[in-house]
């Protein structure tokens, strides 16, 4: 049976092209953990990581073999933990698979900077907003679903990196069950979300 382990991440500052210093140190000492859980595991076959883009939409899965070194154009910064953590399961022989839709992702982009813009950092999002927000993950997270149910094998293990906002009540869970995946929860420890404070 195919089977996922699924990790709910939070992306530090510089992998969002912020300064570092913004980053919580709540969120690096979860990286820590996840870290080590990964490494405790067998290493997957496959990997997924959210916001890694395809280069078409349309076309086939797009997948990066494992190699001795590899560059991975995840995040604006050369490096931080998510993108250390694929470098390094490339490295041990798991393949990287392009995910994300790339107009997906720009249209969440392009939504979050008109949020940034007209909203004050504590404000609450208007229902409009907020129904907007869910559309926008849900199809993001359908098409990382259909990614994944395309590329992994009968019987090969891969491992899901997706940001906590991301996951809507289970939604992604629902999705790679009803492709016949086994779903196996990881590291769930995240920072609280005050309502309507919206961040990747």
């Amino acid at each position: 049976m195919r089977a996922v382990h699924y990790f709910h991440i939070q992306h530090v500052a510089e992998e969002l092209g912020a300064d570092p210093v913004t980053t919580d140190p709540r969120i690096l000492e979860g990286w820590e953990i996840i870290r080590e859980e990964v490494e405790a595991l067998p290493v997957p076959h496959k990997v997924y990581n959210d916001s890694y883009s395809k280069y078409n939409d349309d076309g086939p899965v797009e997948m990066i073999k494992p190699t001795g070194v590899i560059e991975i154009d995840l995040f604006l910064e050369p490096i931080g933990p998510n993108k250390d953590l694929l470098i390094y399961l490339s490295k041990r022989g798991s393949v990287i698979v392009r995910c994300e839709s790339n107009e997906l992702v720009e249209t969440y982009r392009d939504f979050m900077t008109t949020v940034l813009h007209n909203y004050l950092p504590d404000e609450t999002l208007s229902d409009c907003d907020k129904t907007r927000y869910s559309q926008i993950i849900r199809e993001r997270n359908e098409f990382v679903a259909k990614q994944i149910g395309e590329s992994l094998m009968d019987s090969e293990t891969g491992m899901l990196f997706l940001g906590r906002f991301h996951d809507l009540g289970d939604y992604m869970t629902g999705l790679l069950t009803a492709l016949g995946i086994n779903v196996i929860h990881h590291f769930k420890h995240c920072l609280p979300r005050r309502d309507g404070n919206i961040v990747m």
